[in-house]
């Protein structure tokens, strides 16, 4: 989900802390002359450097696009908050991976991409308490170029399908193919892919050939297989009451545990349309309403659908 990514992104991108943390495997902690020698620094340098005119599209497109067009949804009084400190901290990181030629981004795919967001965030009815997953044009917008067994600081650095092994917050991996069936294996934390909002990242880059489960690589479940959670199924399936099921995310009129594709929201354990919850349409509780069911004064008697704006703040 979204806010997942971008909580993990602000803890991960936060200056340097110091401490006595251990260094990772070869000892790949970053590190800087010009900083303390007991500073932890980040994977990414904290320094900045000249923008990648794409790099500053894409980042505008994820992060800038939704926070206005949320604000144009709400009332003028309300308070919105900006997405320009998610969307410099993008610019600076994705700027300094192309700069140094891990990866590079696709004019067109870029382009596709902000069209993608524009409309799936068109009107008000998609605004609700949980963020949109990232649209497909948008998916794969980074093309990693980092061949097999060299260094990398993010999954989507590494060229095909290897993925950044060894990969933390402050400790640079090695991009590397997907790990044998039973192989030991640990989810990296990626910030890049935080930062592009990149919630198919396990898809696209695969830790294992099957899928990580308990620390170890596991065969992924075939489609009906039994499930617990999305990442017990193969690429392109999702797990719904605990079978694997065709499709990244379940769709209108499909059985759902939580999130659904596109505008759909999952009540009383099916995806509905957006339609169903738009502005104004009869309720009784939030959970029916992409945003908040007001009532007029009395909560027993039936409300209607609003978008979920920021209070006004009081004088």
């Amino acid at each position: 989900m979204r806010a997942v990514a971008r909580v993990l992104a602000s803890v991960i991108l936060l200056a340097g802390c110091r401490g006595g943390t251990p260094a990772g495997v070869g000892d790949r902690r970053v590190v800087d002359a010009a900083a303390p020698a007991d500073m932890i620094l980040p994977a990414y340098a904290l320094t900045d450097g000249p923008e990648d005119p794409l790099a500053r599209r894409l980042c505008a497109a994820l992060h800038d696009t939704p926070a206005r067009l949320r604000a144009r949804c709400c009332t003028p009084a309300a308070v919105v908050v900006p997405a320009g400190e998610r969307t410099a901290d993008c610019v600076r990181t994705l700027s300094l991976a192309i700069r140094g030629g891990a990866l590079r981004l696709d004019e067109a795919g870029v382009a596709a991409c902000a069209a993608a967001e524009e409309a799936l965030h068109a009107g008000c009815a998609w605004i609700g308490f949980e963020p949109l997953g990232l649209p497909a044009a948008c998916q794969g917008a980074a093309r990693g170029r980092v061949p097999i067994n060299t260094g990398c600081r993010s999954s989507l650095e590494c060229a095909g399908t290897a993925h950044c092994e060894g990969l933390g917050a402050t400790i640079t991996g090695v991009c590397r193919p997907p790990r044998p069936l039973g192989a030991l294996c640990e989810p990296p934390v990626d910030p890049l892919a935080a930062l592009l909002l990149d919630d198919q990242l396990e898809g696209e880059h695969p830790l294992c050939s099957g899928h990580c489960e308990r620390g170890r690589c596991a065969t992924p479940i075939t489609p009906d297989g039994p499930c617990a959670r999305p990442l017990h199924c193969a690429p392109g399936f999702h797990c719904s009451r605990q079978r694997c099921v065709a499709g990244w995310r379940p769709r209108v009129g499909d059985p759902c545990d939580d999130a659904c594709e596109g505008l759909a929201r999952c009540l009383g354990g099916a995806c509905v349309a957006a339609a169903a919850m738009k502005e104004g349409a009869a309720c009784a509780r939030d959970e029916e309403c992409a945003g908040r069911c007001l009532h007029p004064g009395d909560p027993a008697l039936p409300g209607h659908c609003s978008p979920p704006c920021p209070p006004t703040p009081s004088p």
